[in-house]
């Protein structure tokens, strides 16, 4: 095939070093200078280096697609492990699979009550000083603990913080009646509340041991 109706680069690319060498070997019979040759060398050279620079690039290219590819896939892995994480753990909201693109909870989730706190116990030193404890009863660490108390036996219970340890700490004044307990709750459901814990009018020169009423 002729040069000039070449069409498939790299047949047109290796026929112009060709092209160029026959030039260069009969420069005087085709009445080339140095110029004409210079002209036609560049070309030759020009159009070799953008071919293999084109190639590279396709090789590159088809590299950073397999790349590409194989990354997607181990992400989209990554993603399918944890909606089935976060589908089988109850305690994750609808609406937060819903910001996070996943499908609502297969089947419904339903909101069972978190356990009853058991066990709580006081400790308070002369100064006021209480340190009220309980058992979590099996509740996961995000349970947050409501800690009622009242101030009379009569009384109705009021809430006086909230915590997701099994630990809070406050004071009051020696002698003088409390009662405390403690609500777990978790997505809006509650407990029913532990046994009370009474700290009665004690000497407050000593520290107050009391077990739940």
């Amino acid at each position: 095939m002729y040069i000039t109706k070449m069409r498939r680069e790299a047949d047109f690319v290796a026929a112009l070093q060709s092209f160029f060498t026959v030039c260069d070997a009969n420069k005087a019979e085709l009445d080339l200078g140095d110029a004409e040759l210079t002209e036609i060398e560049a070309a030759a050279t020009d159009a070799q280096t953008q071919l293999l620079a084109a190639e590279a690039a396709r090789n590159v290219a088809r590299s950073a697609v397999t790349t590409k590819d194989a990354t997607l896939t181990s992400s989209r892995q990554v993603v399918a492990k944890f909606a089935r994480i976060f589908d089988a753990n109850l305690d994750v909201e609808d609406a937060l699979l819903a910001q996070l693109m996943l499908p609502p909870h297969d089947p419904p989730r339903s909101l069972t009550a978190p356990a009853q706190p058991l066990d709580p116990f006081a400790n308070a030193d002369g100064l006021g000083n209480i340190v009220l404890k309980w058992k979590r009863n099996g509740n996961i660490k995000s349970t947050v603990f409501i800690i009622q108390y009242r101030a009379s036996a009569s009384a109705s219970f009021t809430q006086l913080g909230t915590t997701t340890k099994t630990k809070f700490e406050t004071s009051w004044t020696p002698g003088q009646y409390v009662e405390f307990r403690v609500i777990a709750t978790r997505r809006g459901v509650e407990s029913l509340p532990s046994n009370s814990v009474v700290l009665w009018s004690g000497a407050t020169d000593q520290t107050l041991e009391l077990a739940a009423a």
